[in-house]
């Protein structure tokens, strides 16, 4: 049982923020690859909406930040959610064709998933562990009832989609609707201790929603949906480790768990290599098999620089309490900037390379700062 518990978090806060990751790799692996690509659209336009007003709350909860509460941010989210919901659909419809049906699905799914993120963070201080048993039963059953497309009738097949979109707030709405009441009386939130960190999320936020349609814009849905699946598979240890144990386990790391750290980057990178070695010996065309499996192996490779430029912004905002948003703006604008750049000099068969090139620049902008001020030791 203490396994269980020792475990039940982070399993919540990774079905809570991974699911939509993960449906669109089971249809890209599964060969459903214009459906992929869409959904990597759509996320990324949600990702430019609801990261963008994230502001690395998460991390301030847990680092007990003085300037912000758990109450102020769950009513400013509660306040804007339906508002940033439909500045989705508008930047959705402008910028790409996508199937109205699975738009909405997928605003619901992070606009439930956004409140549902705070939820699960206030429960992990609390060291209720029976709520996020109970939420990851739930969000396993309704993403594994998804996994049934093409056994089922299709309106049988939406409503299943419907109740996975709105399962995040089935458990703990409760602790939403007393957060709201408590947080009436104060600000919605101090401006003044919170724009930098608003800043720092908008333009990551921004970024990954112009490299992905900039991606389809040089390519194809096709050759997308396979590029997006292959980085969200290379990409996926490093995002759990940024966004589910990193916050938590970087106010107690010990020596030990420093250690451990190494050895899974370096082993990421080395399985990495051997990805990108195999797809080259046996693939004859790289817009194929062996395109997908070096994407892959990039991607991982990149996974590893990802988890440990991520680690030091980790220690940024909740040990040294200091603003990311200098560094995060620069790294945004060199991925953006680099995608023609490949294209033109190199062509298609370097965007296999995309996520690694992302990992290596944030990787060297959080690894060597100016000395005295933010340095970090790995």
């Amino acid at each position: 049982m203490s396994t269980l518990n020792w475990v039940a978090f982070p399993l919540a806060i990774s079905s809570n923020l991974f699911s939509v990751t993960a449906l669109l790799i089971f249809f890209g692996v599964t060969g459903k690859l214009e459906l992929a690509a869409d959904i990597a659209v759509v996320q990324g336009a949600v990702l430019a909406i609801f990261l963008a007003f994230s502001g690395n709350s998460r991390n301030l909860l847990l680092g007990k930040s003085n300037d912000i509460t758990f109450g102020q941010i769950a009513r400013f989210r509660g306040l804007f959610v339906i508002p940033f919901g439909l500045a989705v659909y508008i930047l959705c419809k402008s910028t790409s064709v996508v199937p109205d049906l699975l738009i909405f699905i997928l605003i619901i799914r992070r606009s439930t998933e956004w409140l549902a993120e705070l939820v699960v963070t206030d429960r992990e201080m609390a060291k209720d562990n029976s709520f996020a048993q109970w939420y990851v039963l739930l969000q396993a059953v309704s993403f594994s009832l998804l996994l049934s497309k093409g056994f089922i009738r299709e309106d049988a097949y939406n409503f299943l989609f419907f109740f996975w979109a709105i399962s995040p707030v089935l458990i703990g709405g409760g602790y939403l609707f007393q957060a709201f009441r408590v947080s009436v009386r104060e600000k919605i939130l101090p401006v003044r201790g919170y724009i930098l960190h608003l800043g720092s999320s908008w333009v990551i936020a921004s970024s990954t929603f112009v490299f992905r349609i900039m991606v389809l814009a040089f390519t194809n849905k096709s050759i997308g949906g396979e590029l997006f699946t292959a980085f969200a598979i290379g990409g996926m240890l490093s995002s759990v480790y940024t966004y589910v144990i990193g916050p938590s386990l970087i106010s107690k790391e010990t020596q030990r768990i420093k250690k451990l750290f190494q050895i899974i980057v370096f082993s990421c990178v080395g399985v990495g290599i051997g990805i990108v070695c195999v797809a080259n010996i046996f693939s004859v065309s790289f817009i194929g098999n062996g395109f997908f499996i070096q994407a892959i192996g990039f991607s991982v490779i990149g996974g590893a620089f990802m988890m440990a430029s991520q680690r030091q912004r980790i220690i940024l905002l909740q040990v040294k309490n200091k603003s990311v948003f200098v560094p995060d703006l620069i790294a945004s604008i060199l991925i953006v900037a680099i995608i023609p750049l490949l294209f033109y000099t190199i062509g298609i068969a370097a965007f296999s390379a995309l996520f690694l090139c992302n990992a290596l620049l944030t990787w060297m902008l959080y690894s060597f700062p100016i000395k005295g001020r933010n340095a970090i030791e790995f």
